[in-house]
């Protein structure tokens, strides 16, 4: 397909280069995905309904126009919110809308006719927590004729479109979401690989305990890197399945880290990391029973966690910092690898808050160079290794030399004094009896008077 779809771009641009004519390329450009900023209104709760012919009453709302509906402002307590845009004719030949996310359920109505829904809203205007999935709707062929409208439903703190929302050829859009996956897929791939290197490392160096907690944290990371990843929805629709996943992996962060340090400072465990470990477990343990007990919805626990998760990283990078300090290399490179992680997770807080623009998966990145910087951590701890067992070996070679000729000169100190009179030192019967049968033996042989 790529081929074809190359070969295709270089005979029109043949055609263009001959022909002189910029018409053919000013449509094909105009057939790529266009994100859709600045020409959008919302209106806080619900329209009214004319029950007679079941239509939503446009015209009887006022609405204000926004850059983008993410995180809409002005919210008094309702649970409904309004969104709409006229969308701008194109040369699209199978036309559709991406849209990110949305928080959190919502319909799409286009010439008063329903085009799409995710989740269900009741006659109240109240809905259940679904999922927080990409969405692609099938745009009508007239859809440039009669605007868009999307009726969200959500008693999440924020509300509205999450992301970008783009028009283009399905083909396109699909495109760009599946390379946008792929990307995030070799991430995971090679999350998993370090975690097994730097598993397989500490083991063999007897070091089991952070072995194993450092690979716990790296398979936790790429389990929720991939229930957060495009790909998942299409291996598997369950949003809400992938969402209950991608949740409880990143409340746990914390707690996989604490660990982490604790079997790695074994010889002076700090109180930091233990108070942290501590915390995370019984937040987890709370979502967890209100979710189950009571009408509580665990993605609420978010915004929580969040400022949560600020408080007790720094509570870990303030709490160990001397220990760390102490390690040296290895220490500044844990230090890394957690300074890293955390503010790729605070850019992915902001971003989904909408406290800065939309930055898709800055967090993958951060968790991939803590993984990196814990296996680097495993590399320079054997190449410490290495260098002190060089040393050592040194050294142990220089004391065998020295108690070598240590020996060999006592040895003739012993010698000399089995030979010698200590008085006198005129050799004695011993050195004369030695000396006699060398000079026999040699008489003999060479056949010689001896006088």
């Amino acid at each position: 397909m790529i081929f074809i779809r190359s070969t295709t771009s270089f005979a029109l641009w043949l055609c263009l280069f001959f022909t002189g004519s910029s018409s053919a390329y000013t449509e094909q450009q105009d057939t790529s995905p266009q994100t859709l900023r600045g020409n959008w209104f919302y209106h806080w709760g619900d329209l009214p309904l004319d029950t007679a012919s079941n239509q939503w009453q446009y015209q009887q709302a006022e609405w204000t126009k926004t850059e983008f509906p993410e995180n809409i402002p002005g919210r008094q307590g309702e649970n409904i919110v309004w969104v709409k845009i006229d969308l701008q004719s194109g040369n699209w030949r199978d036309p559709y809308l991406f849209i990110n996310s949305v928080d959190l359920t919502f319909e799409a109505f286009q010439n008063h006719q329903k085009i799409h829904q995710f989740g269900t809203i009741d006659h109240l205007g109240n809905s259940s927590f679904e999922g927080w999935p990409w969405h692609i709707l099938e745009l009508p062929d007239n859809y440039a004729q009669h605007t868009l409208y999307f009726r969200i439903s959500s008693d999440y703190p924020q509300k509205g479109l999450s992301g970008d929302a783009t028009i283009g050829n399905r083909f396109d859009l699909l495109d760009k979401i599946y390379n946008t996956g792929l990307t995030g897929l070799f991430l995971i791939i090679f999350i998993v690989l370090v975690g097994i290197i730097s598993t397989v490392m500490g083991i063999i160096k007897k070091d089991k305990a952070v072995a194993v907690s450092t690979g716990a944290l790296s398979f936790n990371l790429a389990i929720m890197m991939f229930s957060e990843n495009e790909l998942s929805q299409v291996i598997l629709f369950e949003p809400l399945f992938w969402r209950y996943i991608a949740a409880f992996s990143y409340f746990l962060i914390p707690a996989f880290l604490s660990i982490i340090i604790l079997a790695w400072l074994k010889e002076k465990t700090p109180l930091a990391a233990r108070i942290v470990l501590a915390a995370t477990l019984i937040f987890n343990l709370g979502v967890a029973s209100l979710s189950t007990l009571t009408s509580f919805n665990f993605v609420n626990a978010y915004p929580y966690f969040d400022v949560f998760f600020i408080i007790l990283v720094l509570t870990l990078l303030t709490g160990c910092t001397k220990q760390f300090y102490q390690h040296g290399i290895t220490g500044s490179l844990m230090t890394f690898g957690i300074l890293t992680l955390f503010i790729s997770l605070l850019l992915d807080m902001l971003s989904a808050h909408g406290f800065i623009p939309w930055i898709g998966h800055a967090g993958q990145w951060g968790l991939a160079l803590f993984t990196l910087a814990s296996l680097i951590i495993y590399l320079v701890q054997d190449w410490q290794q290495q260098i002190a067992l060089n040393t050592l070996t040194h050294q142990l070679e220089s004391k065998v030399l020295m108690r070598t000729a240590e020996l060999q000169s006592s040895q003739k100190k012993l010698e000399k004094l089995a030979q010698e009179d200590y008085l006198t030192s005129l050799l004695n019967r011993r050195a004369f009896t030695e000396r006699a049968v060398n000079e026999v033996a040699m008489a003999i042989r060479h056949q010689r008077p001896i006088s």
